[in-house]
């Protein structure tokens, strides 16, 4: 099963088997967190964080060279909002690792494989979607310049989540094909 066809059954896999699934992701956070002084913050907020500082990298480059163009008072407006503004990307990077945990602990891809996997999901869900379609307020030059924002903040922190959070697989479960 490649990555593709395994991202598109996830939907109906999880709503089959929540409950099991839920289990997967307490006991593999209850692993990771064993002995950490941050405790159960830590996972989550690392990728969190490391969203933020992509927002800031990529939302500057994609800013200087795209977007300037047709968003000329974004800095003013991102500084009107002061600390509030990093609060809000922070807490988006929380919600988007805390979306994609189910994904990382239950399918059975390499690292590899699950990052793109993850850094994909993250991209098409957390906004890319919505832009696909025609919108009256947004030129189709806009809708694809912040397809591509959204695409270089997202999917790094989806691949960034996904090699974070999931454990290296050891060589035997690599020989098995199982991926974890």
């Amino acid at each position: 099963m490649n990555a593709l066809t395994a991202a598109l059954r996830l939907p109906v896999v999880l709503v089959r088997y929540h409950e099991l699934l839920g289990a997967f992701v307490r006991r593999e956070l209850r692993a990771r967190i064993e002995g950490s002084i941050l405790g159960r913050v830590w996972p989550v907020a690392q990728p969190a964080l490391l969203f933020a500082i992509y927002y800031f990298i990529f939302g500057a480059i994609t800013f200087k060279f795209f977007t300037y163009k047709y968003y000329p008072d974004a800095v003013q407006l991102a500084a009107s909002w002061g600390m509030w503004f990093w609060v809000l990307q922070i807490g988006r990077g929380i919600l988007m690792t805390l979306s994609i945990l189910p994904i990382l602990y239950t399918l059975r891809l390499s690292r590899a494989k699950l990052a793109l996997t993850a850094g994909m999901v993250v991209w098409i869900a957390g906004g890319a979607a919505p832009l696909l379609i025609p919108m009256d307020f947004m030129t189709p030059t806009q809708r694809f310049i912040h397809v591509i924002e959204i695409l270089t903040q997202n999917f790094s922190l989806g691949v960034t989540a996904a090699y974070l959070l999931r454990r290296t697989a050891s060589p035997k479960s690599l020989s098995a094909g199982s991926g974890i």
